[in-house]
């Protein structure tokens, strides 16, 4: 008798297991990169009792225990009872810093992009560079992330446009491969997350199999949902299940929100779509760093206000403010050259499509905001899809858009590709003069091939210190001394990309 129990117990966690593991993705197998330490930073102020698991004298910023933030009000809007880092109806950090990034957040689910593999086309070289150099300066990254989501609903409610308007209007690539059946359905269902409904269908003429591969786009390109990693389907009707909870998920939205005036803010005058895109990828990688721990890295949330995030929330964020900015784009999922999996962006560019990764171009060995690489800035499939290294193998139900365009590569379009060694030579003292007067922490430059890489990395090996002085005996430079020559790895052999790490 209790062995036949102990096996119909045993069947039903399978049941319930089988229900709930429809969604596996990136979250589960994820990218493998330096762990970040978390560890809560000690306060300066008193102790105090955890309200929420009754850990009695906590001298750190986060219950060490539980992860409860303490309780405090907000200096600039007066919001009480505030429980993460960043104000939830304002945005300004705990310690009263209003630059703090708080920006937005996105719908998290491990839903597997269906099995089709996107062909990808080839591209050229790129052939020609302009002269002008970034001159942007980084932003400061917080040092803490929250670890309980916000339980203050704001005041006001973001996107008041109706879904079906939001949608048509908001540049959604995937959304206009769809057929009128099928757009009628993503609709349907995007409305049933936005409104929160426990169960989710369309009057869309559409197969079972079809309603399924919706939702999971849904989920993917839509960053605002708060979908968990789970939920059952039954023909065409979906019961998600909600990561957070209305009020949190309101809240969480209202900081991402309040995050994109902050990125907008870092635009230049009569912005162009690459000033755009620069300023919401360094933003993004200034202000995060890389952890799978966070309960915030699968959403963009993660990496626009808790300043933490992994492949999925990186690729959310960036998501989250393209589409809020107008930029056309879609967020890719696939996997990577050791069959892990892995998610990055496509972007809209002045016309012409291109792959962003902002995860990769992240510096892991540091926490800082100044370290930030350019190496999968606005690349063409075959800058990621070919060669060794880090290929990209696309996995989604909808053919991506191709992108074979080298002209607004960072590196072409600042000024920074190097076609002969004395180019080159002359390009990476250029670079380092101008990263030195913002404190930027790593200088990079493209070389054309192997040949015009090899011979400029061994000029530079043995003359760093001349590149190296030449900055701190130029007007307007941060003294800086030169760590490391970057890594032998597919963030710089594998692209060609000299690279200086330098501390100030």
């Amino acid at each position: 008798m209790m062995k036949r129990k102990s096996s119909a117990l045993l069947a039903l966690v399978m049941m319930v297991m089988m229900s709930v593991s429809i969604f596996s993705g990136c979250k589960k197998q994820e990218i493998e990169n330096v762990p970040v330490d978390t560890t809560p930073v000690a306060s300066v102020g008193d102790t105090w009792d955890c309200p929420a698991c009754g850990q009695a004298a906590v001298s750190s910023k986060f219950c060490p225990n539980c992860g409860e933030a303490k309780d405090w009000t907000c200096p600039s809007c007066g919001q009480a009872g505030v429980t993460t880092k960043f104000c939830p109806n304002c945005g300004t950090a705990k310690d009263g810093d209003a630059s703090a990034p708080t920006t937005e957040a996105t719908v998290a689910t491990d839903a597997p992009e269906a099995t089709t593999v996107a062909t990808t086309a080839p591209t050229a070289a790129p052939t020609a560079a302009p002269t002008t150099a970034p001159t942007a300066a980084p932003t400061a990254a917080p040092t803490t992330a929250p670890t309980t989501a916000p339980t203050v609903a704001p005041t006001t409610t973001a996107k008041k446009e109706a879904p079906s308007a939001y949608i048509k209007n908001a540049n959604r690539y995937v959304y206009g491969t769809l057929s009128d059946a099928e757009k009628k359905a993503y609709v349907d269902i995007y409305t049933g997350m936005k409104n929160r409904d426990s169960k989710i269908t369309t009057s869309a003429n559409i197969s079972a199999d079809k309603f399924k591969e919706i939702v999971m786009d849904v989920v993917y390109q839509e960053p605002t949902n708060y979908v968990a990693m789970g939920g059952k389907f039954d023909g065409t009707t979906f019961t998600p299940k909600y990561s957070f909870t209305a009020s949190e998920a309101a809240a969480m939205d209202k900081a991402c929100d309040n995050a994109m005036s902050k990125i907008q803010a870092k635009f230049p005058a009569n912005a162009s779509d690459f000033d755009k895109v620069k300023a919401i990828h360094d933003y993004i990688v200034q202000n995060t760093v890389f952890s799978k721990d966070n309960k915030y890295s699968g959403y963009a949330y993660g990496p626009l206000v808790a300043g933490v995030g992994q492949c999925e929330g990186y690729a959310k964020a960036m998501t989250y403010a393209l589409t809020y900015f107008g930029l056309e784009n879609v967020r890719m999922t696939g996997t990577k050259y050791d069959g892990l999996s892995h998610a990055w962006n496509k972007v809209k560019v002045s016309g012409k499509w291109y792959n962003i990764d902002a995860t990769w171009d992240e510096y892991y060995t540091e926490k800082s905001s100044n370290a930030v690489r350019y190496t999968f800035f606005l690349i063409p499939d075959a800058g990621i899809m070919s060669g060794s290294g880090r290929n990209y193998i696309p996995q989604c139900s909808f053919t991506p858009p191709s992108a074979s365009s080298w002209d607004n590569n960072y590196f072409v379009k600042s000024g920074y590709y190097a076609t002969s060694v004395a180019e080159a030579k002359t390009k990476m003292q250029q670079a380092a003069i101008n990263a030195a007067k913002n404190k930027q922490e790593v200088i990079q430059i493209k070389c054309s091939d192997k040949a015009v890489y090899d011979e400029a990395k061994a000029w530079l090996k043995s003359n760093y210190t001349t590149v190296q002085n030449t900055v701190n005996g130029t007007s307007g430079c941060y003294k800086c001394t030169v760590k490391s020559f970057g890594d032998t790895t597919f963030l710089t052999t594998d692209k060609y990309i000299l690279e200086l790490v330098v501390t100030y």
